[in-house]
């Protein structure tokens, strides 16, 4: 008959049935090899920096912002996403990104009325829009809903083009407003600027490009059709 152990050893039993006890381990306490490693002088006050870096996507197409003390502001870097941008001075876009003013908006407004000149450049900070287009024959289509960092609409606010749909706000929300007359007045005095202006292409219906941003239904892409029609005029047969 084999004599197998059923039982601890005496020295085991002892050890599991006796807690070994520590020093209390707390978060806001607990001392760290790196805290009685440095040389660490005890001062009655000082002043403490906080190093933080803001983070942006170049190529998202959208434009971030940030909030400084409750008001907010666009990264001048992140301006670069519009085509003209791209090549800028720092200097101007830090320029240009100050000159944005906040405006709140509610749920139901009408942010943008389609036929009428584009003199704001809209950069949502948060909340939702849609962009609408009316048929000829009234029916109405959605084309586009917009959020977060995206604008409305860069095509018709550069050349001072008619707004080629209306946009409606979705929910309440905060929006970076630019005023055509500082894009002027900024490509007056930078040559570079001027130039990058001048060689943006100009989109005879500006309607045809927002059809191509996203993911649109049937209905919109008609209503997007006649409002060419109605608007830019139907194609020139081919010779």
């Amino acid at each position: 008959m084999n004599d197998y152990q059923q039982s601890l050893s005496p020295d085991a039993a002892r050890q599991l049935a006796n807690t070994t006890k520590t020093r209390p381990q707390m978060r806001a306490i607990t001392p760290r090899y790196l805290l009685r490693a440095l040389p660490w002088v005890d001062v009655e006050s000082g002043v403490y920096r906080v190093n933080r870096r803001r983070t942006f996507v170049l190529g998202d197409d959208r434009i971030s912002s940030y909030s400084d003390n409750g008001t907010h502001r666009l990264i001048a870097e992140d301006l670069r996403e519009l085509p003209y941008l791209r090549e800028a001075d720092s200097a101007l876009l830090t320029e240009l990104a100050g000159s944005f003013t906040t405006v709140t908006f509610e749920a139901g407004q009408v942010l943008a009325t389609e036929d009428e000149p584009c003199e704001q450049l809209w950069v949502l900070v948060h909340g939702k829009a849609e962009k609408r287009v009316t048929g000829r024959y009234g029916d109405e289509a959605v084309l586009e809903v917009i959020g977060d960092g995206q604008t409305f609409d860069l095509a018709s606010w550069t050349s001072g083009a008619p707004m080629p749909h209306y946009v409606k706000a979705l929910t309440r929300g905060v929006a970076l407003c630019l005023n055509r007359d500082e894009l002027a007045r900024l490509a007056d005095g930078d040559e570079r600027l001027r130039a990058a202006l001048e060689a943006y292409p100009s989109l005879a219906c500006p309607v045809q490009h927002l059809t191509g941003g996203g993911p649109v239904g049937p209905l919109a892409a008609a209503a997007a059709a006649v409002h060419r029609l109605n608007h830019c005029g139907a194609a020139p047969a081919p010779r």
